[in-house]
Order: structure tokens, then sequence, then C-alpha cells
């Protein structure tokens, strides 16, 4: 992939989405929104949020993504916000290093784990059909999340996957 080519296309998106959220911030005049995440999509709702001067709430803020400009977003999320939900007591602790008032930062752990705990699996055999699959005796997914600050190699790694993948009888 061309990377000016992404950069740009992320860039227009950016501009895109912070324009129509401003828009829709504009109209509804919240007191407070939440923001969860780091992606931009995200960073361009919190920053608009942020130009109304309207009070945020961050989930999931101090994290860390390796290989990715996930972390430069979810920063400046965590510095347009007000308030701070931070998953682990680890990310607490690094929130406060980064400057945040340890009076508005609150650790209210992983909120999928609850989700999770209510939810209902389908047994093999129903997942077969939804699928339309047969299982093997041995099964395994794959997902492949590239490094946004490493597009470039995305297409050699994703064939590196294929090819390791490919060893599997």
């Amino acid at each position: 992939p061309n990377l000016n080519k992404d950069v740009t296309s992320t860039i227009k998106v950016l501009n895109y989405a912070s324009t129509k959220f401003s828009i829709l911030l504009k109209k509804y005049k919240p007191d407070l929104v939440v923001s969860f995440g780091d992606r931009f999509e995200m960073f361009a709702f919190s920053l608009a949020a942020y130009t109304h001067n309207i009070k945020q709430a961050h989930i999931a803020g101090g994290e860390t993504t390796l290989g990715s400009l996930d972390d430069g977003f979810r920063h400046s999320i965590t510095k347009f916000s007000n308030f701070h939900f931070p998953v682990t007591e680890i990310y607490k602790k690094k929130l406060i290093q980064m400057g945040e008032d340890p009076n508005r930062v609150f650790n209210v752990g992983n909120l999928g784990l609850d989700k999770i705990k209510k939810m209902k699996f389908l047994s093999k055999n129903k997942l077969k059909k939804k699928l339309g699959i047969n299982f093997l005796d041995k099964n395994f997914i794959v997902v492949f999340h590239p490094e946004t600050s490493k597009i470039k190699e995305t297409n050699e790694n994703f064939q590196n996957l294929l090819k390791s993948i490919s060893e599997f009888k």
C-alpha cells in the first residue's frame, strides 16, 4: 500500500468525522460525553467535544499498544478528558504520572469481562450449522491485526502469516 495515500485518507476521515461530530455536539449540547478507547475515529469525536468545551469521561486510558498509532490518539483523548476510567491499577498510576488529577481517575476494571460472563455461547453443533462449516479434530482461529505505525510492512507480514498457516494440514 502507498503510505502517503493511506495517511491522507486517514486525515480526510479525521477531518470529516470531526466536522460531523461538531455539528451533532452543537445541536444536542450534551453536558458530558463518554469516550472509549484509542482509535482515530474516537480521537475525532473527543477533539470535537474538547473544542466545544464539553466535559469528557474517558474509558481505557493509560494503556499502551506496541506498533500502533493508537497510543498518540489515546493519550490525546486522555488530555482532552476531565474524568478517567482505566481498567487496571497500573493504567491508573500511568494516568496520574501523565499529570491527571488523582481525584478524577477511577480504576473500574475491564468492563467487557462482565459482558463475557453473561454471554451464552453456541454449542459446537449450533456453531457448525450457523457458520456452515465442518470442524476437524483440531481447529484454530487466526486474527491479523496490522501495526498501524508500520503500514509498509503489512503486506509482507500478512504473506508470512499465510505461509505459516499453510504449513498446517
